[in-house]
């Protein structure tokens, strides 16, 4: 009959930061983190939080100490890299501390969490970036002919994270339809080849979303293409194989599809962007459009519609001269006037016509 482990020790009222972490946060929150998070966190405690603050009793970590730290860390470059931290990736590093704090307020170590209130600094790194649809466009007829043409067609098309999109098989495209479903995520962070499929990175990202069909006629382009390359090795593509894959049959790895995606946007001359910019277009269109925040945020698989909106709402430049330009109708009649010729809605019918049959590549 197996036993269960026996609890830990409590740790020493005195115990430092480094071996709080190492010996108590570390060990009990990994198994429950996607591979993700258990990679940044573990490279968060071991070449910046424990250089920087390991040396502290967590007794005695306090919101005046982290504050400073938090000004002091968003100027100082990293030593492994020699950059300085970006907004982001402060307030992950942030996150993490916090986290282990809670985890001490539980073993009794310390009354608060220190984290609490702080007020990173302005964000001072470069800002998103959006192309509009003229500039995909451009970019799209600019790599037509490449092997990632069809990659970066489903990127700009659905918003999906770089992972989700390397981990979906022939499976998940329902052609009949016009879905696909996102059940996991390719991570790797090596270009030689290893490689593991883990879940997406929240419950909600595990969703199924209507594509256009034109994006959904380049899919089955791209499959007969690789049906080409598979038959040569005497090999059939069967509903398990990776959607996205290398001459060899491979599936393609993300810092190899994140090098690709920056020399060819060098190569077109559009303004630079970051390849997970793409789903900040993707998701910043479909708000400017008019598409309604719930259906933006249960596309882009987030928590909440709130989230959404806070992070992409400042991204729609010249909505507020509209939304003048529709306060004004008061004064004017046209509200009533659009309103009876609408019936009330600005958007088209929900039908938008009859399914077109595909020829798809056996």
């Amino acid at each position: 009959m197996s036993v269960a482990p026996a609890p830990p020790d409590p740790p020493d009222p005195r115990i430092n930061l480094a071996d709080y972490l190492h010996h108590h946060y570390l060990p009990r929150k990994t198994p429950g983190w996607a591979e993700g998070t258990r990679a940044f966190r573990s490279w968060a405690v071991d070449s910046v939080l424990i250089p920087d603050l390991g040396h502290r009793p967590v007794a005695d970590l306090s919101l005046a100490e982290l504050e400073r730290w938090v000004g002091w860390r968003a100027i100082t470059p990293f030593a492994t890299s020699g950059n300085t931290p970006k907004r982001a990736t402060l307030d992950a590093l942030l996150n993490t501390l916090g986290a282990a704090l809670r985890l001490a307020m539980l073993d009794g170590l310390v009354p608060v969490n220190a984290t609490k209130g702080i007020r990173l600094p302005r964000d001072i790194s470069d800002p998103v970036c959006v192309w509009t649809g003229e500039q995909v466009r451009i970019f799209l007829d600019a790599t037509a002919h490449t092997r990632y043409a069809t990659l970066w067609r489903v990127l700009f098309a659905t918003g999906l994270r770089r992972g989700e999109a390397l981990g979906l098989t022939w499976a998940d495209l329902d052609v009949t339809r016009g879905t696909v479903t996102v059940r996991r995520s390719l991570q790797s962070h090596s270009r030689s080849g290893a490689y593991h499929y883990g879940p997406p990175k929240t419950p909600r990202s595990r969703r199924t979303m209507s594509i256009d069909r034109g994006t959904i006629e380049q899919l089955g382009r791209w499959r007969a293409k690789q049906n080409a390359e598979f038959d040569k090795r005497g090999e059939s593509v069967t509903s398990t194989d990776s959607i996205f894959t290398t001459a060899s049959g491979d599936p393609m790895l993300p810092c190899v599809v994140s090098d690709a995606w920056r020399a060819a946007m060098k190569r077109t001359g559009l303004p630079r962007m970051r390849l997970h910019d793409i789903r900040h277009t993707h998701l910043s269109h479909l708000l400017r459009e008019g598409e309604p925040i719930a259906h933006v945020s249960a596309r882009a698989g987030h928590g909440t519609p709130y989230q959404t909106l806070t992070t992409y709402a400042h991204l729609i430049p010249g909505d507020d001269e509209r939304t003048a330009a529709r306060a004004g109708t008061m004064f004017s009649g046209d509200a009533d006037a659009h309103d009876a010729q609408t019936g009330g809605h600005d958007g088209p019918d929900e039908d938008g016509g009859g399914a077109r049959i595909i020829d798809w590549p056996a």
